[in-house]
């Protein structure tokens, strides 16, 4: 095998719903996007008992980039696959790979796990994983054992139902705007007391509006619980900012996204003293709203135009 190993995913959904949907499955504090990629630290330890972080690298694949190819001119193992999953550690890099692709099954996508030159494991809804014999090549040579291209493009062609969450969940979401990066954190509902929770979607301040309501729709409506509330989930967001957990909460305030009966509510709010309670100030004045159907961009666009609110009102320092 090479430095690294991949897993392809059959999906043909927007990366960043895919991103956030892994980090899920894989249970993760938070994880990195620019607008061109994805990265997600992964810790060895809880997986495969492995002392090391490894890092997962999320990118499209040629296919994902065009469309156009039909299963008979597939030449690869992995040419029908949209988004590739490339892993780099130092450490039992292919067992870890195995774990973590074990783990993405229970994303119900047509999967393919191996490297460059060899495929070890693919995956398909309702028959599950199979695992190939040593040195099984993932290029022509190996088609006799590997082929089975039709069920991955039936599977393809409904992924992008399978990932979205429930639309009916009402959730909430924090975004700090940390210099750089913009931090979105879930938050959940603890006996009536709002909590930090992962996975935090570091992201950074560039990206497009598109793709920033793509995050935050992926946040608001989650399919799984996270096993990461609380202050380690704020100090995790205050870390990859490169700030106090006191400068972030403190800074020239927030804005709070919620899905509250059939339509998204944006609120700004003040600075935060409390570190426990993840609900903050509200700002009388800074709150709008759009329908639940709105597009992303307009979401994304949304929660700018009140940061720009916040700013003008506080100022960068984050006082009045």
């Amino acid at each position: 095998m090479g430095d690294t190993v991949e897993i392809y995913l059959g999906y043909s959904g927007p990366a960043q719903r895919l991103a956030h949907r892994v980090a899920e499955a894989l249970d993760l504090v938070g994880y990195f996007c620019s607008g061109e990629g994805c990265l997600l630290p992964v810790d060895g330890r809880p997986l495969i008992g492995v002392d090391g972080w490894g890092q997962l690298a999320l990118d499209g694949t040629d296919r994902n980039l065009d469309a156009g190819a039909e299963p008979d001119e597939e030449t690869t193992a992995y040419a029908p696959y949209g988004f590739e999953l490339s892993l780099d550690f130092r450490g039992p890099r292919e067992q870890l790979g195995q774990v973590i692709f074990e783990r993405l099954a229970g994303l119900g996508l047509p999967m393919a796990y191996g490297d460059y030159l060899q495929i070890r494991a693919d995956f398909r809804p309702g028959r599950g994983v199979r695992q190939f014999p040593p040195d099984t090549p993932a290029d022509e040579q190996g088609r006799p054992v590997w082929s089975d291209l039709p069920s991955v493009g039936d599977a393809v062609s409904s992924g992008e139902r399978l990932l979205p969450g429930d639309p009916t969940t009402g959730g909430r979401v924090v975004v700090f705007d940390a210099s750089t990066l913009l931090q979105i954190i879930p938050l959940v509902d603890e006996d009536g007391r709002w909590r930090w929770s992962g996975p935090v979607a570091s992201v950074l301040g560039t990206v497009s509006d598109n793709d920033l309501g793509l995050l935050l729709d992926a946040a608001l409506h989650p399919r799984v619980g996270s096993g990461h509330v609380g202050r380690e989930v704020i100090d995790s967001a205050a870390s990859a900012s490169r700030l106090s957990v006191e400068d972030l909460l403190q800074s020239r305030g927030s804005v709070e996204v919620r899905a509250e009966s059939g339509e998204v509510v944006v609120v700004g709010c003040g600075p935060r003293s409390d570190i426990g309670d993840a609900a903050g100030p509200v700002i009388d004045g800074l709150v709008d709203s759009l329908s639940v159907s709105a597009p992303p961009e307009a979401l994304g666009r949304m929660v700018r135009e009140v940061f720009n609110q916040l700013t003008a009102r506080f100022g960068p320092a984050g006082r009045e």
